[in-house]
């Protein structure tokens, strides 16, 4: 075994154990309560316009371990966004969300453009996500998303353990969720496709976070 090999499973073996230390951590205490659901939280977005809003089944919260989540769509001029955010009050439901990739690939669809990239906020700060491009049939669909751990953003789940940790160690947070943009990309590029996603996430990011700190947004 090569160093570069010995390095990657020390790194790993790291990582599951700070993995671990996090899920088996007695609580700091309650998570304080949220002054609304998630859903009405988000129903109001800067420059969007609610259209929907999509109910999940008792057993679909409870094998997804959701303790909140938000399933809505939004218009704006020729732009359809669907939303869904899946929400932990726990460190130790961490490693609960389905991962895009598995879950996309297992319904059929198609993938490609698979990679990274960093949205600019309105404060400027650089948010990190990861994107795809989802095909089945005559159905394309840009897909953006990343995992939130507190109010700190990755674009994959050892990204978001470790930042998860990190807030632990030093406030006592625990709040994780995945979040999962969808936009109907038709004969679109992915560059219109990506500034269309980022305008969105420019509006929903900020209101995110007044629930995430358990402010009235």
């Amino acid at each position: 075994m090569g160093p570069l090999c010995r390095r990657r499973l020390i790194l790993l073996a790291l990582i599951l154990m700070l993995t671990a230390f996090v899920a088996h951590r007695p609580t700091a205490g309650e998570v304080p309560a949220k002054p609304f659901p998630l859903a009405s939280t988000l129903a109001r977005l800067d420059g969007w316009h609610l259209i929907g809003q999509t109910p999940l089944e008792a057993n679909v919260i409870e094998g997804l371990q959701l303790d909140d989540y938000a399933f809505l769509s939004y218009a704006r001029g020729g732009d359809l966004v669907s939303l869904y955010v899946g929400y932990y009050f726990s460190a130790d439901k961490v490693g609960a969300p389905h991962h895009p990739l598995v879950c996309f690939s297992g319904q059929g669809w198609e993938l490609s453009d698979v990679g990274h990239a960093k949205f600019r906020l309105r404060d400027g700060r650089q948010l990190p996500v990861a994107v795809m491009t989802a095909s089945r049939d005559v159905d394309r669909q840009y897909i953006v998303y990343w995992f939130q751990a507190e109010e700190e953003a990755a674009s994959g789940p050892f990204g978001q353990k470790l930042r998860l940790i990190r807030q632990r160690l030093l406030h006592g947070g625990e709040q994780s969720a995945f979040v999962r943009l969808s936009l109907p990309a038709g004969e679109r590029s992915e560059e219109e496709c990506r500034r269309a996603m980022e305008e969105f996430v420019r509006a929903f990011y900020p209101t995110f976070l007044t629930y995430i700190q358990g402010r009235p947004a």
